[in-house]
This record gives structure tokens, C-alpha cells and sequence, in this order.
């Protein structure tokens, strides 16, 4: 676990990211499953702890989760310790999502990364849980996705996304799409 933690330390101090350290912790996963149970570990951690870091960290954090998650070197399912609730979400969150979802796609392209998280043995797997009814969480997962993930917001959200029939909710009233991602 130590050098998992001290990998990913040296990784969040440097000026800029850089991509040797995702290829070292990638190199880990792959040698020894101890690594990749480790690095998820370091996720949670770093994902429940992210309002802590500065934005340059947090940046590079991001980028070395989203080269493990792309290369396939760490697992989606540690994507189901992400929270979009009122409660937990926080500018930090939000710009760690919107950098690791932006790595993604430049990595595996906006296709794959669709594919990927529609795949119905990775539905089972992923879980962002908003409250039906919650129109404040509505809200931000509709700016969230409407401004970061716009190729997936316009029609590319099949399987993933549910648009919620809530007469009575006043977003739905007002015209925000109340949705609820299905991330088991």
C-alpha cells in the first residue's frame, strides 16, 4: 500500500502531469493484483479526501486514475464510490469527475467510453444514485453532464440514463430533465 501511496504522491507534486507515473502504476496493476486492490483503496481515499487538495493535485490525481481506469490497469467498478448527492458532491468533486471523464475520452475516444459505460456487465458495476424527486441533485447532474459530457447528454445516454416522469417536481416544471443514472 505504501508504495501505491507514495506513487500517486509524486504523481499529485509535479507541476504538470505526467503520464510515466500512470505507465508505473499501470506496470503495478498488471504484475501483481495486490497493486490494483491497492489503487483502489488510494481512489476512495482520494476521492472522500479530494476537497483537501489544491487544484494542480487534484488535476493530476484525476489523470492518473482516469490512465489506470483507461488502460484497464484498475477497475470500473471503483467508479460505484462516486456520490453526486447533495451531501457529498463539492466544486473539488465536481472538477476531479470532469477531468477524469475528459481524460477518458481523449484516451479511449468518445465512442469507446460510451460503449464502455453502457456495457451491460459494467452496469452492475457503476452506481451514481440520485433520489427520485431530488431537484437540486437533478440540477447539477444536468449542468454537470450538459456542460462536461455533452456527447453523451445529446442522445448517446441509452442505457445509462432515465429521464424521470416527475409532474409534481418543480425542475421538471421549470425544463430541467430530471435524470437518474443507473450505475449499479
Amino acid at each position: 500500500m505504501e508504495l501505491c501511496i507514495m506513487l500517486l504522491e509524486c504523481c499529485s507534486q509535479e507541476r504538470t502531469y505526467l503520464r510515466y507515473y500512470g505507465l508505473l502504476g499501470q506496470r503495478f496493476c498488471m504484475i501483481n493484483k495486490v497493486y490494483q486492490e491497492n489503487f483502489e483503496k488510494c481512489f476512495v481515499q482520494q476521492y472522500s479526501m479530494i476537497h483537501r487538495l489544491e487544484t494542480n493535485k487534484l488535476r493530476n490525481v484525476a489523470k492518473f486514475f482516469a490512465h489506470l481506469l483507461g488502460t484497464d490497469a484498475l477497475p470500473w467498478h471503483v467508479l460505484a464510490y462516486i456520490r453526486l448527492t447533495e451531501e457529498d458532491r463539492t466544486s473539488s468533486s465536481r472538477i476531479f469527475l470532469k477531468i477524469l471523464f475528459q481524460e477518458l475520452s481523449e484516451h479511449l475516444g468518445i465512442r469507446l467510453l460510451n460503449e464502455r459505460l453502457n456495457d451491460p456487465n459494467m452496469q452492475r458495476f457503476l452506481r451514481v444514485y440520485l433520489p427520485k424527486g431530488s431537484s437540486e441533485e437533478y440540477k447539477v447532474l444536468d449542468q454537470l453532464l450538459h456542460v462536461h459530457w455533452s456527447w453523451w447528454y445529446n442522445g448517446k445516454r441509452e442505457g445509462v440514463l432515465e429521464e424521470h416522469a416527475a409532474p409534481n417536481n418543480a425542475a421538471a416544471e421549470a425544463g430541467i430533465i430530471g435524470v437518474r443514472i443507473k450505475w449499479i
